[in-house]
Formats: C-alpha cells, sequence, structure tokens
C-alpha cells in the first residue's frame, strides 16, 4: 500500500504522457547511437570520421541547452559524470599497439586525437550536457575500437557500462532542459516544473535501473552455470583465486606471504557464505531500487563489495566504483517522497529489462587453479629470459591479462580459458585435481592468428621504445589498469633497458598452481612456445 505522502504526492503528479514521452525519446536515440556505434567499432571501422562527424553534428545542435532549469539531483548526476569522464581521459593513455590497422586508417587517427577532444568535451559539459554526451560517446567509441585496431578482443566490461548510463543521461537531461526552452515544444507538452521534475526523475531511474542490472543479471548467471543451480554458491571455491591472482601478478598483499597464507585460509573457510552473501546483495537489485535509503545502501555494498574483489584478487572496477559513487550523490540530493512510486517502478522494469537496451555484463565463472596460463617473455641481448609483466603493455594490459591472444591446440593443454576463470564446472574440477581434460582429438587452435600475434608484439615494441626515456625504461606502472599489478612485489623486468631485447616469444602453460607458505608453487603440466619478433632485425616470427 502507498503511503498518504505518497498518495498526495501521485495525486498532485502531472500526466505522465510527457515524460514518458521524453524517456522513449530518449531510449530511440540511445538504441539508434549504440547500433551506429557497435556497427562502425566493430564492422565498419573506415567510417570512423562520418560517425564522429555525426555524433560532433548532435553535439553541436544541442550547445545552447542549459542544464540550469534542472532539479538539483539531475545537476549533481551531469557534474559527477563530468568530473569522472575528464578524470579518466586525463589519466588513461590509450597506449595500445595499432598492429592491424594502417597509421593513417580513420580509426587510429579518430583513436589519436580523441583523448584531448574527450577532456575538452567533459569540461564544456559541466555548462552543457550536449558537450558531455558527446565525450561519453567519443570514450565509448575509443574504446570499442580497440579490438579493430589491435587485431584481437578487447573487453569494454570495465567501462561500456558507465559509458553508456553517462550518453543515455546526458541525453534524456538535454531533451528535458531543451524542451522548456522550444516555446511550441513547451506548450504542446505543458512543461512545467513538474513535469522536469517528473521526467528527470524517471530518466534518473532508468539511468540506475540498468546500471543496476549488471548485478542482478550476474547473480542470474550464477545460477545458470553448467555445475547445476547451486553449484556457484557451494561450490565456488574463492581460495583458487588467490594463486591464480599470483600467477598473474595482481595480488595486492603478495609482498606478504604470511597475509597470502592468511586470506587464503580465510577464503577456504569462508567461499561458501561469502558466495551467498555476494549474490544476495547482486540479486536484490531488483527489490533495493523499491526504496531510496535501500538503493543507497545497496549500491554502496557494491562498491565495499567491488573493494574486496581488488584487496583478495587484483581486479579493481574503479570505473564503477566511480559510477556507484556519481548515484549515491545523486540520490543524497533526492528527497524519499520524489522516489515515488512511478519512479520506483521505472527502475525496477529498467533492472529486469535494461539487458534488451543497455550492454549488460553477466559476471558467472568458477575459480580453479589449474588453467592454461599466456604470457610473454622477453630475450635480452646476453641471452637472459624475462617473463614480460602484463602492465608492460599500458592501455592493452587488461586485453593481454584476459589471454584472448592465441591457444596452440593440441594436446596436453587445459581448455582456454579467461584469466584462469572458467565457464564449465568440469574445467573447474580438471583444474583443481591437475587432471588436463582427455580428448579424442586435438583441441583445435583459437584466437591468434600466429601471425597477428607477432605484429603485435612488434607494433607494442615499437610504441615502447618511442616513449621510452634515456634509460631505455619505459613507466607502464603510471597507466591506470583494471588488473592492478601487485603492488611492493620487485619487477625485475621494469628497470632493463627495453633497447636491449633482442627477441620476443609467447608461451602457454597449461599450470596446476598451489601455495608453499603464501610462495606461489608452480606445476607445468605442458608448455607450447611461440616465437614472434626479432627486435634486432625488426623482423616477425610468425
Amino acid at each position: 500500500m502507498t503511503t498518504a505522502t505518497e498518495e498526495a504526492g501521485l495525486a498532485g503528479a502531472p500526466p505522465l504522457t510527457g515524460p514518458l514521452l521524453f524517456l522513449i525519446t530518449a531510449l530511440l536515440g540511445f538504441t539508434l547511437l549504440k547500433e551506429g556505434t557497435d556497427l562502425v567499432a566493430t564492422q565498419e571501422p573506415q567510417l570512423a570520421f562520418a560517425w564522429a562527424a555525426a555524433v560532433g553534428a548532435l553535439t553541436a545542435a544541442f550547445l545552447w541547452v542549459d542544464p540550469r532549469p534542472l532539479p538539483r539531483f539531475a545537476l549533481r548526476a551531469l557534474r559527477g559524470s563530468v568530473i569522472f569522464l575528464a578524470l579518466y581521459f586525463a589519466v588513461e593513455p590509450f597506449a595500445v599497439p595499432y598492429a592491424a590497422l594502417p597509421p593513417d586508417h580513420p580509426a587510429v587517427v579518430l583513436h589519436q586525437l580523441g583523448r584531448p577532444i574527450g577532456i575538452a568535451l567533459a569540461v564544456i559539459g559541466w555548462w552543457r550536457p550536449s558537450a558531455l554526451f558527446g565525450s561519453a560517446m567519443l570514450l565509448w567509441m575509443m574504446r570499442e575500437l580497440q579490438t579493430e585496431l589491435t587485431g584481437f578482443y578487447f573487453s569494454t566490461l570495465d567501462i561500456r557500462n558507465v559509458a553508456e548510463i553517462v550518453a543515455f543521461l546526458s541525453i534524456g537531461f538535454t531533451l528535458i532542459a531543451g524542451a522548456r526552452r522550444v516555446e511550441g515544444v513547451r506548450r504542446a507538452l505543458a512543461v512545467d516544473d513538474a513535469l522536469i521534475q517528473t521526467g528527470t526523475m524517471m530518466m534518473l531511474a532508468a539511468a540506475i535501473g540498468a546500471h543496476l542490472a549488471n548485478y542482478f543479471w550476474s547473480g542470474l548467471a550464477k545460477l545458470a552455470l553448467d555445475g547445476g543451480f547451486f553449484s556457484w554458491l557451494l561450490d565456488n571455491r574463492l581460495s583458487d583465486g588467490i594463486p591464480a591472482a599470483l600467477e598473474k601478478g595482481t595480488l595486492p598483499f603478495a609482498a606478504w606471504p604470511w597475509a597470502v597464507e592468511a586470506v587464503h585460509g580465510a577464503l577456504v573457510f569462508l567461499s561458501v557464505p561469502i558466495n551467498i552473501l555476494s549474490w544476495t546483495v547482486q540479486i536484490l537489485a531488483v527489490v533495493a531500487v523499491w526504496k531510496r535509503r535501500w538503493l543507497i545502501l545497496a549500491t554502496i555494498a557494491f562498491d565495499v563489495f567491488h573493494v574486496i574483489v581488488w584487496a583478495t584478487l587484483g581486479l579493481l572496477f574503479w570505473k564503477w566504483i566511480a559510477l556507484n559513487m556519481i548515484v549515491v550523490a545523486t540520490l543524497a540530493a533526492v528527497r524519499e517522497d520524489e522516489w515515488n512510486r512511478v519512479v520506483r517502478t521505472t527502475a525496477v522494469l529498467f533492472v529486469i529489462a535494461g539487458i534488451a537496451l543497455f550492454r549488460v555484463a553477466t559476471l558467472a565463472w568458477y575459480e580453479t587453479p589449474g588453467f592454461a596460463s599466456p604470457y610473454f617473455v622477453a630475450r635480452m641481448d646476453d641471452g637472459s629470459l624475462h617473463r614480460v609483466p602484463n602492465a608492460y603493455f599500458g592501455s592493452s594490459s587488461y586485453q593481454v591479462s584476459q589471454g584472448r591472444l592465441w591457444y596452440p591446440g593440441g594436446y596436453g593443454h587445459f581448455n582456454p580459458s579467461i584469466w584462469g576463470s572458467v565457464l564449465s564446472h568440469k574445467d573447474a574440477v580438471a583444474g583443481r585435481t591437475c587432471t588436463v581434460p582427455a580428448r579424442s582429438e586435438p583441441a583445435a587452435e583459437q584466437w591468434g592468428p600466429r601471425h597477428q600475434l607477432a605484429l603485435y608484439m612488434q607494433a607494442q615494441h615499437k610504441r615502447v621504445l618511442a616513449h621510452a626515456d634515456d634509460r631505455g625504461i619505459w613507466h607502464y606502472y603510471r597507466v591506470p589498469h583494471h588488473h592492478v599489478p601487485s603492488p611492493l612485489v620487485a619487477d625485475s623486468f621494469y628497470p632493463l633497458d627495453k633497447r636491449r631485447i633482442a627477441s620476443y616469444m609467447f608461451v602457454m602453460d597449461s599450470v596446476c598452481l598451489s601455495l608453499d607458505q603464501g610462495r606461489l608453487k608452480r606445476q607445468v603440466v605442458k608448455r607450447s612456445v611461440l616465437p614472434l619478433y626479432d627486435a634486432r632485425a625488426d623482423r616477425v616470427l610468425q
């Protein structure tokens, strides 16, 4: 039942025709832009300039719109987004190897020029929401292009959600604020303070619902894993993520073996209750939006969850944390009675159905201590071999860490996975028991091809040399990594003069991991080595 306050609010509320029309128009515009952006980024990158012209024209066409008629909470959402985008463009160098497209290709040129333009648009967005739209769309395109630019799958899981939410909100808020200024629209839709209030609240609720859909649908995806309905809850061993993080070089407390041993032991004991608690918080996202206070608490809980994931595995969803902070700051400017039944219903609908309109992550996998672990190795001019940390690849470190680069196939390897996280319960058990899957025929070679991987390494080496200091050192830890390198752990590769690198190779280890007094113990079941690039002769080897 509604309270007296809610009933009074609903009774005095304007008709929903106008707010719904704004919401539907914003969704249609967003959907067209989404389809067009993904088409250009993934299939027609040569149209990057045409895309930029279209988005630039839309940005310029609505620059006259002043956001000041909007409620305080809407301004807070917009300006929080401005701060985030300006910060992101400032700290993210977009340093990827252009290995798949020529230097004069429109996609390469746009990617190279986009960063200062994105910062400028974000700053202008403080006063003009259409500029914020342009900045968000540019970020979206630049990240999506990176698969085509490098020649290998480049996940946008860490940022796509944020770019979409900011783009959608800026579209909706620009439409509503602009309608107040256009006499014909203002009269036709009876745009007054009440309609603006309702319209912006529904737009905000839709955006928050679409964001929380990532948590809700991830919870559902965990139930759909092939090990059975409750397999993730009862048999996902979080402790197995500790040696995997040591293998990848991301465990935050790797420098202290006693801490590694202590946390690993705690996770062995607490895996099931932690699984149940985190899953419950995710699945209750659809309920949390029903009350403003519940929503604030749930959003804070999601950020705490992200911090714990970073603290235990080194996976830092700092962009999602930032978006959650914007959500909490925005909701703090919303009165309890403003979060009424219409707004709540909108939020619930988008938590459930947002997956049909927005890119929604469905994060569900099993941790396992045995998997196919890929990495690069550099041979120096003195013949010494050094494992190349993922951070060496700058903005592509996320791409390299996930490992969708090349899988040799054949016999004797674990099945390919991402980060050592597997989607099949059989693969999880195989890793736990250090039992490579028996095959009646050789596994197929995946990803690559080999020649493209060699070109990728060549392009990265040349980029490193172009940005190295006079000692031949490239400061790759200055990039805000998603898979954050372990702090305080010595990196023997970092101080080496990169001009002394003679060649690179790619290694695939099928490895079973364990701990020995807090230190990583590796049992290599099978190793495949692929020579890639002769840096001395500037010659690819595949």
